[in-house]
């Protein structure tokens, strides 16, 4: 599901901007798969309305998802759902940009459950720390040699840190 941030009227149709983007599915991005959209509201049809040009907000030349007719008139705020996001849409998303990870949810007719929760960037703070700072050795190398346990030197093989 993702929520319509801003709409404009273009030349050729409109434009929306969804709070939804390339690190969210990338398979749009990547390979211009299309994933179909369903506005979770009836859409009120006129002649009026408008082809949409659907965009994510990390202002990429990728984050888009498409062209869309038939989805009514649509404002600002209304909540849209991405029908069939496709196989590995959650193993591709990544916080990229430092966005939220979706949360999953999987729906069976008229009922629905969360299968992976939000990740959010408190969250993802967590696992940055600060570490010490590092002085080289005498002789400019940064790191310590490498301690071979078991292994023959120079083969990679039980390489450790002292």
């Amino acid at each position: 599901m993702s929520e319509l941030l801003y709409l404009k009227d273009m030349q050729d149709g409109c434009m929306g901007i969804l709070d939804a983007g390339m690190n969210d599915l990338m398979r749009t991005a990547l390979y211009d798969a299309h994933h179909p959209v369903l506005p979770l509201q009836e859409p009120q049809l006129n002649d009026a309305a408008c082809t949409y040009s659907l965009v994510g907000p990390i202002c990429e030349s990728s984050d888009k998802f498409g062209r869309y007719d038939g989805l009514g008139e649509l404002r600002a705020g209304e909540l849209l759902a991405f029908d069939l996001a496709g196989a590995y849409g959650a193993s591709m998303a990544s916080t990229y940009n430092s966005r939220d990870l979706l949360a999953e949810v999987l729906v069976d007719g008229d009922r629905f459950r969360t299968i992976r929760r939000r990740q959010g960037i408190q969250e993802m703070l967590q696992l940055e720390h600060g570490g010490a700072w590092e002085r080289p050795a005498p002789g400019g190398r940064v790191m310590a040699e490498p301690v071979l346990h078991g292994g023959t030197k120079g083969t990679g093989e039980g390489i450790g840190r002292r």
